[in-house]
């Protein structure tokens, strides 16, 4: 399933890559989410900051299909990758989110593009859930509490750039 989001934030694309690449942002977005448990390693490998994290997350909002692949949590990693700014300021990335012990990933890629107002943050990515049968509903399902919960980062860090 194709997934996109866009947000606009007030600050240059290099001040939002400095908040959404800090370990304490990291942690605070972890707890916002809900998350049981969080741990983070941000990296820079040839001028691209990597933030590597690993979260526990409670199942209650899953489907029911779901919940019975991955029982009552489930290990969350995320792989953001932030490559150096362009010649215009712009910055792109990738996105990868995997559930450990069920067949759900998400990949996408990112871009902040220098506008008036700071910067718009697009993503656009790929969501699959290979669960035979039901992979199709259970996609259905979670995109709309993916698309909520990246709404809510955004909130976050547009509180953080202010």
């Amino acid at each position: 399933m194709r997934v996109h989001d866009s947000a606009l934030y007030p600050g240059p694309p290099d001040a939002v890559v400095a908040v959404l690449t800090d370990p304490t942002f990291v942690a605070e977005r972890a707890r916002a989410s809900g998350a049981l448990e969080q741990s983070c390693d941000v990296t820079d490998v040839d001028g691209t900051t990597v933030v590597t994290s690993r979260l526990v997350v409670g199942t209650d909002q899953l489907p029911d299909v779901a919940r019975r692949v991955v029982g009552s949590s489930t290990i969350v990693r995320s792989t953001e990758s932030w490559r150096p700014a362009s010649a215009a300021g712009g910055r792109t990335g990738t996105l990868a989110l995997e559930v450990q012990g069920a067949p759900a990933r998400l990949e996408a890629d990112l871009t902040l593009t220098p506008v008036p107002e700071g910067s718009r943050y697009d993503l656009d990515g790929t969501l699959t859930v290979r669960v035979p049968l039901f992979g199709a509903a259970v996609e259905r399902a979670v995109e709309p509490l993916l698309m909520n919960l990246l709404r809510s980062h955004a909130d976050l860090l547009r509180r953080r750039l202010v």
